[in-house]
């Protein structure tokens, strides 16, 4: 399966599921779907879009390999990302708890509900 069959598949899964994104930040299945190999990064996908979060050493790099919008890490990149992503009024995000610690995925909400006025939901998700 191809990483962009994959990222299709993850989609409808996420509509079935009513997330309205996918958060990984595990290095292993940011490969996986990118291509890309990294120390550091974040990735979104939402029903229709992909992001790839990376701080200044990846930013350019990864604009001219990966075949999604990437995203610089830095305060004010990730900041109006998380603002524009976070529209709705109740957002739920799913995540992969076998590879995210509950420290970070707490830290995460926090982050996300700093972003917006609504409710953040979260729901663990296990890719087939």
């Amino acid at each position: 399966m191809t990483a962009l069959n994959r990222v299709k598949e993850l989609q409808k899964q996420l509509v079935s599921l009513g997330m309205d994104v996918l958060y990984t930040d595990n290095l292993i299945d940011i490969y996986y779907i990118t291509g890309i190999p990294l120390s550091l990064g974040k990735l979104f996908i939402t029903p229709k879009k992909v992001t790839l979060v990376v701080d200044a050493r990846y930013f350019e790099a990864c604009q001219k390999k990966a075949a999604c919008e990437v995203v610089l890490l830095d305060q004010t990149g990730y900041a109006a990302f998380l603002k524009k992503l976070l529209r709705k009024q109740t957002f739920v995000f799913g995540f992969d708890g076998a590879s995210l610690t509950f420290d970070h995925l707490e830290t995460f909400k926090k982050l996300l509900k700093k972003h917006t006025k609504g409710q953040v939901k979260d729901k663990n998700f296990s890719a087939p």
